[in-house]
C-alpha cells in the first residue's frame, strides 16, 4: 500500500509536501539525532541507550509481523478521554492514518 506511494517522492506524512532529508522526509530529523546523539547532551538527559534514532524500523517491522500495524486504534480514544486529560493535536494531511487524519495524544 505503501511502497507505491513512496516512489513517487512524496512526504508519506503530509501529501502537500515532496519528502526532504532522511528516510523520514525531514531535514530536522537529521539535525535532531546530531544534536542528541552529542555525548554532553546524552549524559545531560539520563540516555540509557548508546544512540538516538527517530525511528526503530526494527521494532517498526515487529510490529508489522505481529499484526499490529494499522488497526483501528482510534476506537480507544474515547474510552481514554473519559480518564486522561489529554491534549489532541489532529493532522488533516497524513496518509497514514485512517482518511487521512492523524491524532497525537500529549498527556
Amino acid at each position: 500500500m505503501i511502497g507505491p506511494y513512496q516512489k513517487t517522492g512524496q512526504n508519506v506524512y503530509d501529501v502537500r509536501e515532496k519528502c526532504q532529508g532522511s528516510n523520514l522526509c525531514y531535514n530536522e530529523l537529521d539535525w535532531i539525532s546530531e544534536y542528541l546523539n552529542q555525548e554532553k547532551v546524552m549524559k545531560a538527559v539520563g540516555a540509557e541507550v548508546s544512540k538516538y534514532d527517530s525511528c526503530n524500523f526494527d521494532i517498526n517491522r515487529n510490529f508489522l509481523f505481529q499484526g499490529d500495524w494499522m488497526k483501528p486504534f482510534h476506537r480507544l480514544v474515547p474510552g481514554l478521554l473519559e480518564k486522561i486529560p489529554v491534549l489532541i493535536y489532529a493532522v488533516s494531511s497524513n496518509p497514514l492514518t485512517p482518511f487521512g487524519q492523524g491524532l497525537f495524544l500529549f498527556l
